[in-house]
């Protein structure tokens, strides 16, 4: 809390931390208190969606990811995962991933929204177009969105990927 300067801090009933997740939530709320910050424990969800109404968790949305599951994705988070990666230009729709901001899903072809900045600031709040783009590995190939392409050129760095369903 110190090092941060945080207020408050939010987390599920699960909640588990520190070596061998001996810290849960109530560890949390405590330790909190001493230090003068809010601690807000949070009942768990439920994917109504699911045949099993499995809890939704961090976990389940990233085994998810590495099926490539990307609509229950969006039913768990009831958005659209945003992947975002840092890329360098390959040759024409195609790039290379340099960095990941967070997870992308599994290789694939996936219909999604694309938008393109200079950093990630930028592009936190940027809509995207409609688009279709192709993982594999560390490439991603972008069908479908030229004319957002041609405005970056060689120079954009960020592209914030919207991923809508599998092809």
């Amino acid at each position: 809390a110190d090092k941060l300067g945080a207020s408050a801090a939010v987390c599920g009933a699960n909640y588990r931390f520190g070596h061998r997740a001996a810290g849960d939530a109530d560890t949390l709320v405590t330790l909190g208190t001493e230090r003068g910050v809010d601690v807000a424990v949070e009942d768990l969800v439920e994917d109504d969606a699911a045949v099993d109404a499995d809890v939704v968790s961090s976990s389940r949305v990233r085994s998810c990811l590495d099926e490539g599951d990307v609509e229950l994705v969006h039913k768990l988070l009831a958005r659209p995962h945003r992947g975002v990666v840092h890329v360098q230009h390959v040759d024409n729709a195609r790039w290379r991933v340099c960095k990941r901001a967070n997870i992308l899903p599994a290789d694939g072809a996936y219909r999604v929204r694309v938008a393109t900045a200079h950093d990630e600031e930028q592009v936190a709040h940027h809509d995207g177009d409609s688009a279709v783009v192709r993982l594999s590995g560390d490439e991603l190939e972008v069908e479908g969105a030229a004319a957002l392409l041609e405005e970056c050129g060689d120079n954009c760095v960020v592209f914030a990927v919207d991923f809508l369903t599998r092809m």
